[in-house]
């Protein structure tokens, strides 16, 4: 299979991200068992009360769908015509999750993903993770202090699948099994 240049910088940019959490490589059964529960994890901290749950979607699929390289975009020349690829490729993402408030594990259109092990940092409402923050007049002129930057990224079903490949044994994953497949999607709300 053929893999984008911006999946593969997707996938190092996480593996750098997690190399910093213990993947718990089981020495022994106990090691083991830990390095499951947390994988599972969804956030750092507990659910708040009246307050929406976020819920990781890492139920990877263990084989990739026959259309999950046949995208709307893929007929389109993203050289002679950026703004007609880009356009399908957002109305991809949106579809389906702007009714589930960008809840990705409730759209009914299609499956996505979040990538795994990022439980220590994310915030437990919606998955929002800190990312670098913004400079003096890095978002304007007038910007005259230091913003922080929260995240929350998620796959379709090829980076799904692609995820699945690296963490078949979720308490040791191998990053040679991770390769994103043509079609893969990635997005990502930054506020």
């Amino acid at each position: 299979m053929k893999k984008s240049r911006l999946a593969r910088i997707g996938f190092a940019a996480i593996a750098l991200t997690s190399s910093s959490v213990s993947f718990g490589l089981a020495e022994n059964e106990d090691t083991r068992k830990e390095a499951l529960v947390e994988y599972s994890k969804s956030a750092r901290a507990a659910c708040i009360k009246d307050k929406p749950c976020f819920m990781i979607s890492n139920k990877y699929p263990n084989e990739l769908p026959p259309d999950a390289t046949s995208t709307p975009w893929s007929s389109i020349d993203y050289k002679l015509n950026p703004e007609a690829y880009l356009t399908a490729v957002l109305k991809y993402v949106v579809e389906g999750n702007l009714e589930v408030d960008w809840e990705i594990d409730k759209n009914k259109v299609r499956k996505w993903y979040h990538a795994p092990w990022m439980h220590n940092q994310r915030e437990p409402i919606r998955g929002l993770t800190r990312e670098r923050g913004s400079r003096w007049h890095e978002l304007s002129v007038s910007q005259t202090r230091r913003t922080n930057n929260w995240a929350v990224g998620f796959y379709n079903v090829a980076g799904g699948y692609a995820f699945g490949n690296a963490w078949k044994d979720n308490a040791h994953p191998n990053s040679l099994n991770a390769i994103f497949p043509v079609g893969t999607v990635s997005a990502k709300l930054l506020f």
